[in-house]
């Protein structure tokens, strides 16, 4: 029995049989079908004009979808060639495509060396997908893979709370999970100025209760540590502007006659 891919491009390849140009109607979603019947059937032209049409399609824009058509067929050389891609432009690859993917592929494009994304934008996109697929949230495995501190050394803010029940939930004894949970604490207390994560009355339309999750002694301890990096970084803010703070505010001005001084301004 053919796969539903391979036989939606049967015709295709008929047709591509029986024309006088040999020109193949080949799309992004029909294209992995086509190398594989051209591939089981010896039909080699077949085979090298698809694989022309797939070096010029397949961009960050149809990568996933190679990927997910590559795995259906086995295709190893081009699940590598699609897996590469999406792992290499990771941040640029649609979000609701990489969400698409089923957890095996997903968990290929993270462990890839080619992996390149900026930290925190790679966690809440590993948020996004974690939401998406629930019941990976309960492999420690995959957790582990995901939110390795050598691939994710800084959490988004946003996506902190969620990561550290995680942590508590799937790996509470685990080095890993230590350092995940520490990541998020540091994430969330180091915006404490912009954090609508603690201390929320009233719920966003983006919030997912995360935050409420949380055990109350961890809600105490991430309070805490939010009001030792307050603290801190008021003393630093004191210590640097320490030449200007209580001085009357007619002597903060600029000082035309000398070229070292500029303007005094409270942030």
């Amino acid at each position: 029995t053919l796969d539903p891919s391979a036989a939606a491009a049967f015709p295709v390849m008929l047709d591509f049989l029986y024309s006088h140009d040999k020109a193949v109607d080949a799309t992004t979603k029909n294209a992995v079908a086509l190398r594989y019947l051209s591939n089981y059937f010896g039909i080699s032209d077949l085979f090298d004009s698809v694989n022309i049409f797939i070096k010029w399609d397949m961009t960050i824009l149809t990568a996933p979808v190679y990927l997910e058509e590559a795995s259906r067929f086995s295709d190893e050389k081009m699940m590598n060639c699609a897996t590469e891609m999406c792992a290499k432009f990771f941040s640029f690859i649609d979000t609701k495509m990489l969400l698409d993917l089923p957890p095996h592929l997903f968990k290929d494009i993270m462990s890839s060396a080619e992996l390149t994304c900026d930290s925190e934008v790679l966690s809440a996109r590993v948020v996004k997908y974690l939401r998406a697929w629930p019941e990976m949230g309960d492999d420690s495995e995959f957790l582990r893979l995901l939110t390795h501190s050598k691939k994710m050394p800084s959490i988004d803010p946003d996506s902190a709370c969620f990561l550290m029940k995680l942590s508590l939930d799937i790996m509470p004894d685990a080095d890993d999970a230590h350092s995940l949970y520490d990541r998020c604490m540091t994430a969330i207390s180091s915006n404490w100025d912009d954090c609508p994560r603690i201390g929320r009355k009233r719920k966003s339309p983006g919030d997912h209760g995360d935050y409420d999750a949380i055990p109350v002694d961890v809600k105490v301890e991430l309070l805490e540590s939010a009001l030792l990096a307050a603290r801190k970084e008021k003393r630093d803010y004191e210590k640097k502007y320490r030449h200007i703070i209580g001085v009357p505010e007619g002597r903060r001005k600029r000082h035309d006659d000398d070229d070292s001084a500029g303007y005094c301004v409270l942030m």
